[in-house]
């Protein structure tokens, strides 16, 4: 991408936003901010901090996401049936926050 080009992306997105943003490239979940910008001719660089190293210890496998998942379903499918059989009204009311609760987490 040409310098021009860049610059004209950055001027339409400074329009768009209301107030003055921090700068930064990677992904929404592990940004890293510009530190600075040169230019050596024909390049002009733009540098980023370096990345943080993460051990992979922070991370929750696939089967911990699925088993959690599905801890996650089977309460949300206790809690429906408890709302829909239980005669206990306190019961009910319970059952139905637990299932607002965790509907979201599932979608």
């Amino acid at each position: 991408m040409k310098t021009s080009e860049f610059l004209v992306k950055l001027k339409k997105l400074d329009a768009s936003v209301p107030f003055d943003a921090e700068l930064v490239i990677g992904d929404d979940w592990m940004p890293q901010r510009v530190t600075g910008l040169y230019h050596e001719p024909p390049h002009t660089f733009i540098k980023v901090e370096s990345p943080e190293v993460y051990d992979e210890e922070d991370f929750i496998t696939r089967e911990e996401q699925k088993a959690t998942r599905a801890g996650v379903m089977m309460a949300l499918h206790e809690a429906k049936k408890i709302a829909e059989n239980s005669t206990c009204d306190a019961s009910i009311q319970r059952a139905r926050t637990i299932i607002a609760w965790l509907e979201p987490i599932l979608k």
